[in-house]
């Protein structure tokens, strides 16, 4: 398609991300390089070339690339949420909601900026729980099938001894997603204190058996990376 139409910008994206997806991020980066040659002022360009330099561990150049896409585009979702997830990751968690707040006040109906929120919020020593169970909770009411929201407040319950309300909601996270290896690891603490040993005994065998064929995933980055088609 590219070669059929190289005037379309689009085209451009798409292959970069392909090919980022494809497990050929360095070739990913080339490509988009390529492309700004022809686009240098396309928003959605430098956000594939960031989302590409990241999943090949370039974290400082792709922050650039982000903030590059954000100056021209100030409302471009993705490109925020993916610079709130930069700044997370590297422990700056009040810059990082910032980010993600400010995605929110373009779109709020997106239920991955919500979760991601509540999630990075639970990241802090000093975390308002009220205030990121509230977002969890929004993230639900927007798309009740988001596994790793039903996650992360059944984790937010179990650390604070709500074992009967933890129980349920980590339930409904392996049941919708039974891969997320942490779900049945922390389903399996959750059955523990409430003396369902059997139950317990079953998820923790299913989280070795996982973690035997999996690596840990890193489900924020996995989330942010669907944003990226909101737009386009």
């Amino acid at each position: 398609a590219v070669q059929r139409d190289p005037q379309n910008e689009i085209y451009h994206f798409r292959y970069g991300l392909l090919l980022t997806d494809s497990h050929a991020p360095a070739a990913g980066i080339l490509r988009l390089q390529e492309a700004l040659k022809q686009f240098p002022t396309s928003a959605r360009i430098w956000l594939a070339l960031g989302i590409a330099q990241l999943t090949y561990g370039q974290n400082t150049e792709a922050e650039n690339s982000f903030k590059q896409s954000l100056a021209l585009d100030t409302k471009l979702v993705p490109a925020l949420a993916y610079l709130g997830m930069t700044y997370s990751e590297r422990g700056a968690y009040e810059k990082a909601i910032s980010f993600y707040e400010q995605a929110i006040a373009l779109n709020g109906q997106l239920a991955a900026l919500h979760y991601l929120v509540g999630e990075t919020m639970l990241q802090s020593s000093d975390a308002d729980t009220t205030r990121a169970e509230k977002y969890l909770k929004r993230a639900i009411e927007l798309d009740p099938n988001l596994a790793p929201a039903y996650l992360t407040w059944g984790r937010l319950y179990a650390r604070t001894n709500r074992y009967d309300e933890a129980a349920p909601l980590l339930e409904r996270a392996v049941s919708l997603q039974p891969e997320l290896l942490e779900a049945h690891y922390q389903l399996s603490r959750v059955l523990v204190k409430l003396k369902r040993t059997d139950e317990a005994n079953r998820e923790l065998a299913i989280f070795k058996q996982l973690s035997e064929k999996q690596k840990a995933r890193n489900e924020s980055r996995e989330i942010v990376r669907r944003l990226a088609n909101v737009r386009f």
